[in-house]
């Protein structure tokens, strides 16, 4: 008997596993090869835009306002397309602006008007055994009305999404738009300060006093002295200096003069200027850019934040933003004189 059931027991064993083989070969599409092959079609190629949200938000453009007008970016807005698998055919897309789509988790930024957009390259080729358009697609903003229709503090986007694909590729669905975010800023500061003609200026300690927030003291009678090699010194990762008068007083003009260690490198070439009433709620009133380079800064060439509207404010403060040298929040940032004018 026992021999009977060890000849049988192969045959029974496979016939029981049939079922278990059978089931399994039924997960298989009908057509579908056993080992995975590479795809020969374009049923599955894709074409998508990559986007990075954060990134693009934290590189948004400032749209600046002036009591002159609107400084717009010139620059190019610029992304390219991609495939999803080597294109065995030259691909044409076409980019447009769409409203509808930048509407959709706008979150707290309000959508600008596709007419304020120039699609300067919007055609874009994708060439065969590549996977990455040849050129990007290239977006400019026009000077016009639609640019214009925000105000300061606003925040704003358009999105740009695949309109158009030739030959057997696709769209993407889900990766399908790309946004160019804005920032609208007021800036009361001239682009070109001077104080030539300036001849009142405020007193230090008599009329107010400057503190510096990394050291936490009062440094006024080194920032007002007259002399031009003394130096005081703060951190790029700081506030920089606090300006507080005893009463609001307008001031129609900032003169900061670079600080000297060994040579000029170290000054503080470009600053934002804050204004408070009560040094808790700050305004920014601007950005100063320094018009000189390295080669020709010395003791005698301020960076002048000059207003167009004189400004009126118990506390002002001076953020540095660049030296002569460099800028990150280690870096050394010296002034020597700071100067206010009436």
């Amino acid at each position: 008997m026992k021999s009977i059931i060890k000849n049988i027991s192969l045959p029974v064993l496979m016939l029981a596993a049939l079922p278990l083989f059978t089931a399994c070969s039924d997960d298989k599409e009908f057509g579908e090869t056993l080992f995975p092959t590479e795809q020969t079609d374009y049923e599955s190629a894709k074409v998508y835009i990559q986007e990075n949200v954060a990134a693009q938000q934290n590189s948004a453009s400032n749209i600046i306002i002036t009591p002159l007008g609107y400084t717009l970016p010139t620059d190019h807005f610029e992304f390219y397309v991609n495939l999803s698998k080597i294109a065995d055919e030259d691909i044409t897309v076409t980019v447009q602006p769409d409203a509808a789509i930048a509407e959709l988790n706008k979150g707290d930024y309000k959508v600008m008007s596709a007419d304020a957009f120039q699609m300067e390259r919007n055609t874009v080729v994708i060439k065969k055994g590549e996977r990455k358009s040849e050129e990007p697609v290239l977006v400019s903003l026009k000077d016009n009305d639609a640019a214009k229709a925000f105000q300061d503090g606003d925040k704003c986007k358009m999105s740009f999404t695949i309109k158009e694909v030739s030959g057997k590729a696709k769209a993407s669905s889900n990766l399908n738009k790309i946004s160019w975010y804005f920032i609208y800023k007021a800036n009361n500061i001239k682009d070109v300060g001077s104080i030539e003609g300036k001849t009142e200026k405020y007193v230090g300690d008599d009329d107010f006093s400057i503190y510096n927030y990394r050291t936490g003291r009062p440094c006024t009678s080194k920032l007002t002295n007259g002399y031009y090699y003394e130096y005081d010194i703060t951190r790029g990762g700081t506030e920089g200096w606090r300006i507080q008068f005893k009463e609001a007083q307008p001031v129609s003009a900032i003169a900061v003069y670079p600080g000297y260690y060994r040579s000029f490198i170290y000054g503080v070439s470009d600053y934002l200027v804050y204004t408070s009433d009560d040094e808790e709620n700050w305004r920014e009133v601007g950005t100063v850019h320094s018009p000189y380079n390295i080669n020709e800064v010395d003791q005698t060439k301020p960076v002048i934040a000059e207003f167009y509207a004189p400004i009126t404010a118990k506390f002002i403060k001076i953020k540095p933003l660049e030296t002569y040298y460099g800028f990150d929040k280690y870096s050394n940032c010296m002034v020597s004189e700071i100067e206010l004018f009436k």
